[in-house]
């Protein structure tokens, strides 16, 4: 749980200072679309490193899905070439936690 609060604190703080560090406007000047259809904002894909980044070392997470991603991401060693493959999850019962997000607005 510390690593999502930790996480959670740290997108506070972009959003806060967003105008005045230049995070606010359209990732690679609007030409990035999410799996929603919509334009990526600047913001949208850094809050999505930062919540990633820390659901992943909090070690107790198996896959994590994204409306900034096009697929889910597996976070074992041999994952990925399992998801890439037939683009289904499976979590085996008793593992690692599932998470799904909209890291900014959702």
């Amino acid at each position: 749980m510390t690593s999502v609060e930790r996480g959670c604190k740290t997108i506070s703080n972009l959003v806060r200072r967003s105008p005045m560090s230049g995070l606010t406007g359209l990732e690679d000047g609007g030409g990035s679309i999410n799996v929603q259809g919509e334009e990526q904002k600047k913001l949208d894909v850094i809050t999505n490193t930062v919540l990633k980044n820390a659901l992943k070392f909090s070690g107790k997470m198996g896959v994590l899905a994204s409306e900034e991603e096009d697929a889910p991401v597996g976070l074992d060693d041999d994952a990925e070439e399992l998801y890439e493959w037939n683009k289904e999850v499976v979590v085996e019962e008793g593992q690692k936690y599932v998470a799904v997000f909209d890291p900014l607005d959702g």
